[in-house]
């Protein structure tokens, strides 16, 4: 499969052109998927390339994607299959990441829940010890509470500051590219 990805002068800002040229259209598909056409995934490498693409193009730009192919092959009824093949692929992806996303969301604030009671039990607990306590050592097992305590609430941070910016990214570049103009032009 050689692949283009070149936006032509012309374009309007707003489009960004996708071309790849095949010389069988079943390069596009993924071989060992028995799926009816319409419900078949993409090869891997192509599904990975487009939304390479589509990562690069500018965020708020429609796609445009363009698939050459020897003239023989191409017919009004293979084109309608292929962008019908393409959006389902691609609107499944994006089910797939959404449900991922809210998946990931739903285990941070169930973490952030856990590690917030267990953040609460620590700073009481140090707070005792503190207050009651004299020492060196019991100073050293205060402050430890707290450190601990903290370190509890790394994970729902974690989860609700950065894991879910780049699921969330995936899944509009998904959106993106079912949404795709798509046609099927000859070499």
């Amino acid at each position: 499969m050689s692949t283009l990805e070149n936006p032509s002068p012309s374009q309007s800002q707003n489009l960004h052109a996708i071309e790849i040229q095949l010389k069988q259209w079943q390069q596009l598909f993924n071989p060992h998927d028995p799926s009816p056409f319409r419900q078949r995934d993409l090869d891997r490498d192509a599904a990975e390339y487009l939304l390479e693409c589509a990562k690069e193009a500018k965020k708020k730009a429609e796609l445009d994607l363009k698939i050459y192919l020897p003239q023989e092959q191409i017919n009004p009824k293979l084109e309608s299959l292929i962008q019908e093949a393409i959006q389902h692929y691609f609107s499944y992806e994006e089910e797939l990441g959404l449900k991922k996303l809210k998946d990931l969301l739903a285990q941070g604030r169930l973490f952030f829940i856990t590690g917030f009671l267990f953040l609460s039990l620590c700073l009481y607990g140090s707070h005792l010890i503190l207050t009651k306590s004299s020492g060196v050592f019991f100073h050293i097992l205060g402050e430890g509470l707290n450190i601990i305590g903290w370190v509890a609430m790394w994970k729902p941070l974690e989860i609700f500051l950065y894991d879910w910016r780049p699921l969330r990214r995936l899944c509009i570049d998904y959106r993106r590219l079912s949404l795709a103009s798509i046609q099927v032009l000859p070499l």
